[in-house]
């Protein structure tokens, strides 16, 4: 049986405050903080913050923070901007990625990855936009320090992900979705 997402906005969130503040250690196996920046946009879904518990569909503003305790099963949002800050306090711009490109039309024997070490989003975003056509968007990943590979974003779900928290700037016109993934449109 699939059950209907909940989807709260930002109003929402200033009318309801919790009776007891969430436990002060946040993240562990069990309870854990998520922002937007979570996983590079793991828990971005359609412009907002997204979880799964226990079947049911969790959305909120990009700007809050969903602490999850899945032993009681019970999610909070907040929206204090000093909470999300002090949970996720690295600047964008100071972490350093590694993006491992895929060519397309690789030869058998040749080597189907390069990588590229680049420090701050900003430069990460311009380095695929630069390498874009020679690369399929869909096997090229993109990592940073706190991120394993099994949990990396691919070229598209990162750019995507940029586009829907709104980080990118309005004036941008570069869509990877032109890029078919092995084939340029």
């Amino acid at each position: 049986m699939k059950k209907s997402p909940i989807v709260f906005h930002s109003e929402q969130l200033e009318k309801r405050k919790p009776l007891q503040p969430f436990d002060r250690n946040i993240n562990g196996r069990n309870k854990f903080a998520i922002t937007a920046t979570t996983g590079n946009g793991k828990y971005v879904r359609s412009g907002y913050l997204f979880y799964n518990l226990n079947g049911v569909e969790i959305y909120a503003p990009l700007n809050s923070v969903l602490m999850i305790n899945t032993d009681d099963k019970t999610v909070f949002i907040n929206a204090d901007k000093n909470l999300s800050e002090s949970i996720s306090p690295s600047d964008p711009e100071l972490i350093e990625y590694v993006i491992l490109y895929t060519d397309i039309g690789y030869e058998s024997g040749d080597e189907p990855f390069r990588w590229v070490k680049v420090r701050g989003r900003s430069n990460a975003y311009n380095s695929i936009k630069d390498n874009a056509s020679m690369i399929n968007i869909d096997q090229s990943f993109i990592l940073a320090d706190s991120v394993p590979l099994k949990d990396a974003l691919s070229i598209r779900e990162f750019c995507e992900y940029l586009k829907n928290a709104e980080v990118l700037d309005d004036d941008d016109d570069f869509d990877i979705s032109d890029y078919a993934g092995t084939d340029y449109i």
